[in-house]
């Protein structure tokens, strides 16, 4: 065991990144392929004995070495390496490979490189523990809880997160062996933390994680704690072998090196560490603190040191490196040679057969590494609607159903439809549709997800031609009369009128019907689409809107839909042909004014309830030809006088402009007569 420790390979040679590590600041470096998938050997050479060489300098010049130059020494060797880095992709880019092409690891997974990312928290590890947050994405619960914050997008959580019981069901049915491993491991960590090392080590020696880089990189760290430094390296090591693409590996097989005394293979590794990772300045910085306790790892006497390196006279001046000063280098060379060959051969060819020959073997029974028996579209059927989920959304008690479903449920029960939690403070949210599945409905039933997604698009697409195209069916809004051009301040607060409301938004129409119910309990057949000006939602899901009245319209026939009248309309407008412009100029004056009187003689108190229901009065205007649709004015006078709905519809439907200011004219005098009979009423 101690002869394989200490024999470990020096020159492991610099493979660039095999997977896609999404790190802060190397995107651009994050994978290239097969065809320059590492450096130069010579280059690779070269960098291997500067970080040495640069200490062995330092040391030579100065006798010994400060904290400071320590740091600065990893700052200068960090930099190049960046620079070189830069340049490779360049390159590569420049030979007409694309930025994310990736290599293939030597060890294949059933799972395609997608899939794999998909179910992926940011930490790296397979989705355990699932929690979606309210920013619509999903991590493990323990990363959320540990950061408070969105590790995807920086969302800040105001309490602790939830598992989802739905993505738990999925990810554990579909990939039980991932999500098992992920489980192990994390209990391991739970362990590692609570200082229980020996039970964290029994856990994390599972022989369903022997060949898992991140239990190998745990099991280091515990076996460290233990005092098990060979084990530790060994493990570390190995983790290396089997994912060589993350620094932090490199930089805990330097800390097991130090741990053993073996400075040169310990130097080495933090070196390898910068190389993988040159970009990281956290991971630099403890580089450089490693350095540091190692070269005062003699209480800080740095004469063995400068006899290490050959700086001072003495009986290991001929020593080629820290890594061993066994006296038998021969035998020595022949264990390297073999460990680094068994090593090697245990590691990147262990099973490349045997992957390859399973996956032939199932490649029916698969599809994206899911058994074709466990992909079942009842799975992800909304329990609303009972069909696939269209905007998913999680709720906080980990519940998934299609966000319209859910918001037209919570118009009559805020609860959830399954486990009956009260979602008041849900309601009021944004809802977020929750990213992975609705990946995994693209990913894994796209056939019946588009045709969904379709149906929905579809609707919209009508509704957005509401108040132009005559075919479209338009919604209508059982409440009072609108007159054009009028603006009406309306309160939603009936479940069925909350989804028009909704339906009319997000169509981007805003428009709808609205009509007045007749004596016979039906709806009259003459109406006016209002447009949504303004909205506010308040969160219990009504609706304060601000809309004004456009065209009016005749229903040709209705259908009652989900307690909701739809009619198939015709509009129509003012005939111009016979109006005597010049008399109604004189007319529509003295209406004008009598109108301003009438309002002026109403108590404070009547005029504001007017201005707060359909707005101050339009400004005079004669020009009768302007619009198709009458005068403002006129409309806000019939709108304002208080006389029988009866009559209001009759004007409405009238297509006479005449007809409808001698009618104002009538009714103005009909009330001032009735306030001069009634002075004491004012």
């Amino acid at each position: 065991m101690n002869n394989m420790v200490k024999y470990m390979p020096k020159e492991l040679g610099y493979e660039m990144c095999q997977k896609s590590c999404e790190k802060k600041h190397s995107s651009s470096f994050s994978a290239l392929n097969s065809k320059s998938k590492c450096l130069k050997v010579k280059n690779v050479i070269k960098a291997r004995n500067s970080l040495r060489k640069e200490i062995k300098n330092v040391l030579t010049k100065n006798n010994r070495i400060s904290n400071f130059q320590v740091k600065q020494v990893v700052f200068d060797f960090t930099r190049d390496v960046s620079k070189d880095y830069s340049l490779q992709v360049h390159d590569l880019q420049a030979d007409g490979l694309k930025s994310d092409s990736l290599l293939k690891n030597e060890e294949e997974d059933e799972l395609g490189l997608d899939i794999k990312t998909l179910f992926t928290c940011k930490c790296g590890w397979f989705l355990y523990n699932p929690s979606t947050l309210p920013c619509g994405h999903t991590t493990c619960k323990s990363c959320a809880d540990k950061f408070m914050t969105c590790v995807v997008c920086g969302f800040s959580l105001t309490i602790s997160s939830n598992i989802s019981c739905f993505l738990e069901h999925i990810l554990s049915v579909w990939f039980k062996k991932n999500y098992n491993c992920s489980k192990l491991k994390k209990q391991a960590i739970e362990l590692y933390k609570n200082k229980e090392y020996l039970l964290a080590l029994e856990k994390i020696s599972s022989t369903k994680l022997e060949k898992d880089h991140q239990a190998l990189y745990i099991k280091s760290k515990i076996n460290t704690k233990l005092g098990h430094h060979e084990e530790a390296l060994l493990d570390a090591d190995m983790t290396c072998k089997l994912n060589n693409s993350l620094g932090k590996y490199y930089y805990r097989k330097g800390i097991c090196f130090s741990n053993l005394k073996e400075m040169d293979n310990a130097i080495d590794a933090f070196q390898t560490c910068l190389e993988v990772d040159p970009l990281n300045d956290k991971l630099s910085n403890k580089v450089s603190v490693a350095i540091e306790n190692l070269l005062c790892a003699s209480n800080s006497d740095n004469l063995n040191i400068l006899q290490c390196y050959g700086v001072v006279n003495s009986k290991f001046s001929d020593c080629q490196s820290l890594f061993s000063l066994n006296k038998n280098n021969t035998q020595q060379k022949e264990n390297e040679k073999t460990f680094n060959k068994t090593s090697s051969e245990s590691v990147f060819s262990f099973s490349k057969n045997e992957v390859k020959k399973n996956l032939q073997k199932n490649k029916i029974k698969f599809f994206n590494g899911v058994p074709h028996h466990l992909i079942k579209e009842e799975d992800f059927e909304c329990k609303i609607c009972y069909d696939i989920f269209l905007k998913p959304v999680t709720t906080p008690c980990g519940h998934v159903f299609c966000k319209n479903c859910l918001t037209q449920t919570m118009d009559h029960n805020p609860c959830c439809p399954i486990c009956r939690l009260s979602l008041v403070e849900y309601q009021s949210s944004s809802m977020t549709e929750t990213f992975i599945i609705e990946q995994i409905l693209e990913e894994f039933f796209k056939e019946s997800y588009e045709e969904k997604q379709n149906q929905r698009k579809e609707r919209m697409e009508r509704l957005s031609r509401v108040g132009i195209d005559e075919d479209v069916e338009v919604p209508l809004f059982i409440c009072a009369i609108a007159f054009p051009y009028v603006p009406y301040r309306l309160h939603i607060f009936e479940p069925k009128y909350r989804l028009m409301i909704r339906e009319c938004l997000e169509s981007k129409s805003k428009k709808f019907g609205m009509c007045i119910p007749n004596n016979n309990g039906e709806i009259s057949d003459v109406g006016t689409i209002c447009e949504i000006m303004n909205y506010k939602v308040f969160p219990d899901g009504r609706f304060m809107i601000e809309t004004v009245a456009t065209q009016r319209f005749l229903i040709l026939n209705k259908q009652f839909i989900n307690s909701m009248y739809y009619g198939r309309v015709t509009y129509f407008k003012d005939d111009l042909a016979d109006v005597d412009s010049a008399m109604l100029t004189v007319i529509s004056r003295s209406v004008y004014e009598k109108l301003l009187n009438y309002f002026s003689s109403l108590k404070p108190e009547e005029q504001q309830v007017i201005l707060n229901t359909i707005g101050p009065h339009p400004e005079y205007s004669s020009d009768f030809e302007l619009s198709q649709h009458g005068i403002p004015w006129v409309w806000w006078g019939l709108a304002m006088v208080p006389v029988n709905q009866t009559a209001k519809l009759l004007l409405l439907r009238s297509t006479s402009v005449i007809e409808r200011i001698l009618s104002l004219q009538r009714f103005l005098k009909f009330l001032s007569k009735v306030s001069l009979q009634n002075p004491h009423n004012q």
